[in-house]
């Protein structure tokens, strides 16, 4: 397969995946907040969840990549901020 090729095909995957991913952090969050769970149960909803949360965080940047090689321009929304609060310390 030719790079971009690959480079092509990675936004449909990638939304296939997040897909995928956001199913199994909505069933694991339902499961945590399910009473009567025993610690070891609950443990385990928790590490899911967190691998969950994991896995969307990359999707995303992968996706991001994706857009970025493809030409597409990545979502951006101006606001007014002041920068000095971006940075502790630096503001005035």
């Amino acid at each position: 397969m030719r790079l971009d090729t690959a480079i092509d095909f990675l936004p449909c995957w990638v939304t296939t995946c997040a897909i995928q991913f956001n199913s199994i952090l909505l069933s694991a969050l339902s499961l945590a907040a399910a009473e009567g769970l025993n610690e070891k149960q609950l443990g385990t909803a928790s590490r899911i969840v967190s691998s969950a949360q994991r896995l969307n965080r990359m999707v995303s940047d992968i996706l991001d990549f994706a857009r970025g090689r493809l030409g597409s321009p990545m979502p951006i929304t101006r606001v007014k901020a002041n920068l000095g609060t971006l940075r502790p310390g630096s503001g005035r």
